[in-house]
């Protein structure tokens, strides 16, 4: 099933502003704890899983632009 690209950046804002809304509720220890990322076996504060969220974030954004620039009329 193809859903309409308009969709998927509302979804992709949507689900973003809700972590933006966890975050504020996060208390203040939060910030200096860290956790091991499942994946690249790294430790990683808030700071740094936040740097690597929003670069991931960057690289589906330009792909859905590309996506929307190719198809435009």
């Amino acid at each position: 099933m193809v859903r309409p690209l308009n969709n998927y950046s509302r979804n992709f804002k949507f689900s973003r502003m809700q972590f933006i809304q966890q975050l504020n509720r996060a208390d203040e220890s939060l910030v200096s704890r860290k956790s091991l990322h499942p994946r690249l076996k790294i430790p990683m504060r808030l700071v740094d899983m936040l740097l690597f969220i929003a670069e991931h974030d960057d690289h589906h954004l330009a792909k859905m632009r590309a996506i929307r620039k190719s198809t435009e009329i």
